[in-house]
């Protein structure tokens, strides 16, 4: 529906996703909640509202380890004491525990969260909305192999993989009051996706990561923001922080599509929180983002007080929509968890906000020069001829190691797919003779590795590299490290500007037998 500044706005529900959220202990209930003040409010029938369907196993691949999926799927016991010592180490290993326990039909509930930002990608990249809202999605602590911070599964990475198949460029802007560490540490690698993140940090506070000196790696250096904050930090404040990052970096960065994770536990009085802002913060900064104009992906994530997770959901919900809220809220099925006062205010407290001004004067100035070497990276990409492979972290820029100029395109199907410079001896030159081959003798190789062999490192992202003889001229590619896989390659020639296939193999064998690095630094 056509609202809210021209926005189509779309809202993904689904009663099999509201009870697959509504069962994760630590807000329990709040999905249900969250839907039932804005069906109250009159908001659903403002929106579009799309249904979602359960993510298949392998989506849920795309990112997540084979052997972390198959123990999710095997995960079946309701009480620790009845476990073995060695399901308990397996336990500690993928990371269910404390703040994971292990829940009856885990599995479906992986699957599920995972499929509603699924079908909120899809709503942005089919152009059916402008701004797609999902609740119940923002797991951002799930890391590739284990579960952390009550996140099972990392619906926003995959959600992101799922736009960059439409989108060149994504931001992903994380207003939670911890540090995004899953989504970070998967994009680490990106300069097509920019992630930010706006979060307390202090001695003891979760995950402990997220400091100014994490700026990414590799291809992906400064194209991470990390913005900590002190506690008790205020409106005015956080909103002119994350004026501060819009202006100052994601505009540089200029994205194709957003995505926001609005955590609502940096609201006022949250149990597992600390700052100290309130709905009409987070409105505000919500506005600032809006105004960028791109496709947006909304996103929940904390908010440990489910009453107020749900009463700010439901004014960013109105505050996209263009419409206003009347303060009292009506009677519902669960209009007595508002008590005492019933109405939709979350007020501030009195507590000191410890962000002194010369620490937020000194943040804005690194947000600042962090914006400027954005843009030295965008402006002058460094070709690949430069020497940017070391061996202490195996993520090289590929290099053709013939003289034979190249063109190598990954494939963007939804798949884990491998990329490295392909060496000579491995692919072989397309003789210079032959008929209908253009001038600069280009080869076109695509290497499809199914994500099943991926297990022995990291997976990592960054972009796809077209090369020709100068070098590296575009990136766009989605790489592991593994240092061993299956994989396959057509090589096919240019002819007539139409490509014909050669030759097709099949092998399996060690990186370093096929392929070429150039030593270096990045």
């Amino acid at each position: 529906m056509l609202l809210g500044a021209g926005r189509i706005v779309a809202y993904v529900d689904d009663i099999n996703l509201r009870r697959a959220a509504d069962r994760i202990p630590v807000v329990r209930n709040r999905a249900s909640m969250v839907h039932e003040l804005m069906k109250v409010y009159g908001l659903l029938e403002l929106m579009k509202t799309v249904p979602s369907s359960p993510a298949s196993e392998d989506y849920v691949k795309l990112f997540h380890s084979s052997d972390y999926i198959n123990f999710l799927k095997a995960v079946t016991h309701t009480n620790d004491d009845d476990l073995s010592i060695e399901e308990e180490e397996l336990e500690d290993t993928f990371g269910l525990g404390f703040d994971c326990p292990a829940l009856p039909m885990l599995w479906s509930l992986v699957c599920h969260v995972a499929g509603g930002s699924m079908a909120a990608a899809r709503l942005l990249t089919s152009g059916q909305a402008s701004v797609a809202i999902n609740w119940c999605g923002g797991w951002h602590h799930a890391q590739r192999d284990s579960a952390s911070g009550f996140c099972y599964v990392n619906d926003v990475v995959l959600a992101i993989m799922q736009l960059r198949h439409k989108f060149a460029k994504v931001a992903y802007v994380d207003l939670d009051v911890h540090h995004g560490d899953g989504v970070e540490n998967a994009f680490a690698f990106s300069r097509s996706v920019l992630t930010v993140s706006l979060h307390l940090k202090e001695d003891g506070f979760f995950p402990g990561t997220g400091t100014q000196d994490d700026v990414g790696e590799g291809e992906g250096r400064y194209f991470c923001l990390n913005v900590p904050y002190k506690a008790g930090l205020s409106d005015d404040n956080f909103v002119e922080l994350l004026k501060s990052v819009v202006e100052e970096a994601v505009q540089v960065f200029a994205p194709d599509c957003l995505v926001v994770q609005c955590g609502g536990d940096a609201l006022a009085l949250d149990r597992l929180g600390g700052a100290n802002i309130s709905i009409d913060g987070y409105t505000r900064a919500l506005s600032l983002l809006l105004r960028l104009q791109c496709p947006t992906m909304l996103l929940g994530g904390g908010g440990y007080e489910p009453a107020n997770a749900a009463r700010l959901w439901t004014s960013l919900t109105a505050s996209v929509l263009g419409t206003s809220l009347d303060l009292e809220i009506p009677e519902h099925c669960f209009f007595e968890r508002y008590g005492p006062s019933f109405d939709l205010a979350v007020t501030p407290s009195n507590r000191r906000d410890q962000n002194s001004s010369e620490y937020l004067a000194a943040l804005k100035s690194s947000i600042k020069a962090h914006g400027e070497e954005i843009q030295k990276r965008i402006m002058n990409k460094t070709p690949c001829q430069e020497p940017r492979y070391s061996s202490s972290n195996k993520h090289p820029c590929y290099k053709r190691s013939d003289e034979t100029g190249s063109s190598s395109r990954i494939d963007d199907e939804p798949k884990s797919v491998l990329a490295f410079g392909i060496s000579q001896h491995s692919l072989g030159k397309v003789p210079d003779s032959a008929p209908g081959t253009s001038t600069q003798n280009k080869v076109s190789v695509t290497l499809n590795v199914d994500s099943s062999d991926l297990e022995e490192t990291p997976f990592i992202m960054t972009d796809d590299c077209s090369m020709d003889k100068k070098g590296c001229t575009k990136k766009h590619t989605v790489v592991s490290g593994a240092s061993r896989l299956k994989y396959s390659f057509k090589r096919q020639k240019l002819e007539e500007g139409k490509l014909s296939t050669m030759n097709a193999h099949n092998h399996e064998q060690n990186i370093e037998d096929i392929y070429d690095f150039t030593e270096g630094e990045f």
